[in-house]
């Protein structure tokens, strides 16, 4: 009889443990839970950041063409300067930068 009484008291330190074990896997597979949850947040954020990235690179590459018309446009006009009359120069200047508005409006057109 004292087997039996030792055999069940065992037993139910097993299934104390077991109640414990049990409680901390709920606990953990909740915190796995919120950690999922809070991973998919951040990858949402990462998506967010690189089409920004994505966007603002876009808007650099058509900066940097329309500086280089810019910088093209400055060149012709110090080199016509002093070889040109002032009214042809305006009509040169006008066409260039009408020329360059339409390029702009295209590229607007283009990324649309």
């Amino acid at each position: 009889m004292a087997l039996h009484t030792q055999v069940m008291a065992l037993h139910t330190q097993v299934m104390a443990l077991h109640t414990q074990v049990m409680a901390l896997h709920t606990q953990v597979m909740a915190l796995h839970t919120q950690v999922m949850a809070l991973h998919t947040q951040v990858m949402a954020l990462h998506t967010q950041v690189m089409a920004l990235h994505t966007q603002v690179m876009a808007l650099h590459t058509q900066v940097m063409a329309l500086h280089t018309q810019v910088m093209a446009l400055h060149t012709q006009v110090m080199a016509l300067q002093n070889y040109t009359h002032p009214v042809k120069l305006h009509t040169i200047l006008a066409s260039a930068i009408a020329q360059s508005m339409n390029w702009t409006s295209q590229k607007a057109a283009n990324a649309s």
